[in-house]
């Protein structure tokens, strides 16, 4: 969780954002006194903030810097990314809840799709910032507010897609709900509906698809024997892998193995 009560005192608008490609060699000193947000698309940049060693900020992340250290960017490849730095106080009525990588940096992964809205968002505000038509701050600030939750969401979505794949990593643990919501710090309940909203299954829906979907990858590759198959995928046996098979898939494990086998010689 982010210490909004390092923000500055600042009062008024301070908001500039804008979209920056630098060159290889150039190092430089950003503003330690607002709140960065930085989206990188592509090159090789590294950023040191106070006394930590430096951070290589990388092409689908997105990074919040705090106040209050001094920042120093080196680029190593040419380095393109949008940028927006603000002050971060009343304006904004929901806190960032990002994870922290090092003291004062806060960072989110994203994928494709969401590098991609988010490009739209950091524009749209890169556009008011340039023209400051009465009252275009209120608007950016709604739009940063937007990032932040975006980051927020994602965040979170990563966190429990984490715990997702733990629960069947180990295949022979088979972890229960209750352990993996206590590892994500949320009630079983609260695990429970974060984690069907992300995968729009419930865990135990989510964990047989994901191991349904390994005993097709290994009845199609391997000649391992259904008893074995369904040992690997922890069934309690061969007709209770089989009844659960066919259920998802409308045949029996021997049916789609000889029906793939077919597929494969008529190839």
């Amino acid at each position: 969780m982010i210490d909004l009560s390092k923000t500055t005192s600042t009062t008024g608008c301070e908001f500039y954002s804008g979209y920056s490609s630098l060159n290889p060699g150039i190092k430089f000193a950003g503003d330690a006194e607002n709140w960065n947000l930085l989206l990188p698309v592509s090159g090789t940049a590294f950023l040191k903030m106070g006394e930590t060693g430096k951070l290589q900020l990388l092409p689908g992340h997105l990074y919040l810097l705090q106040p209050g250290q001094q920042r120093q960017f080196s680029i190593r490849e040419p380095w393109h990314t949008y940028w927006s730095h603000f002050n971060l106080d009343a304006h904004l009525q929901y806190k960032p809840e990002w994870n922290q990588i090092q003291p004062g940096i806060f960072s989110v992964e994203l994928n494709a799709a969401e590098i991609s809205k988010l490009i739209a968002v950091f524009s749209e505000i890169q556009t008011l910032c340039t023209d400051r038509i009465p009252g275009w701050y209120r608007l950016a600030y709604c739009l940063t507010q937007e990032i932040i939750l975006r980051g927020n969401m994602v965040n979170q979505k990563n966190r429990i897609s984490g715990i997702a794949a733990s629960l069947l990593e180990p295949l022979e643990q088979n972890r229960s709900v209750k352990d993996a919501a206590k590892q994500s710090a949320l009630s079983k309940t609260a695990f429970y509906r974060q984690f069907q909203k992300t995968f729009g299954n419930s865990p135990a829906a989510y964990r047989e698809q994901r191991l349904m979907n390994q005993a097709q990858a290994l009845l199609e590759e391997t000649t391992l024997t259904i008893k074995e198959i369904a040992d690997q995928l922890t069934f309690a046996n061969p007709a209770y892998f089989a009844t659960r098979f066919r259920k998802h898939f409308g045949m029996t494990p021997k049916e789609y193995r000889a029906k793939f086998a077919l597929k494969s010689d008529l190839l």
